[in-house]
């Protein structure tokens, strides 16, 4: 479909297995991006004063997400370590401002077991 990246983007140099474990990074980078980008817009839509600025950090995280996909060409580890590690943060970022009671901290174990996922995958073997 015109309008929507492959999640082959990316991973053309590199050989069938690596390229593999590099789509499932594109996969999981540009599902994170479309996450950040709708709490971007609820939050936004939201009345609460000064809520603009969690709004504008989502977008932010959005894009960044969205682009994790272009570190594939400076090496195969480079863009799953920045997912995880860029995940990371922003998880640490949602706690603090919303705080532990919504959950938010249990993400780290899905994205600790999709970070090793990643790097095992990515690896050149």
């Amino acid at each position: 479909m015109r309008g929507f990246p492959s999640t082959r983007f990316g991973t053309e140099r590199h050989p069938e297995k690596v390229a593999r474990g590099l789509m499932a990074v594109n996969i999981a980078a540009w599902l994170s991006a479309a996450v950040t980008a709708f709490f971007a817009l609820v939050i936004l839509l939201n009345p609460v004063p000064g809520r603009w600025r969690v709004s504008a950090f989502n977008a932010i995280a959005t894009l960044v997400f969205a682009l994790i996909p272009l570190l594939h060409r400076f090496g195969p580890l480079i863009a799953p370590l920045a997912l995880v590690a860029f995940t990371y943060l922003f998880i640490l970022w949602v706690i603090s401002v919303f705080g532990t009671g919504g959950g938010t901290h249990l993400y780290y174990l899905t994205a600790t077991a999709l970070g090793i996922l990643f790097l095992a995958s990515s690896k050149n073997s």
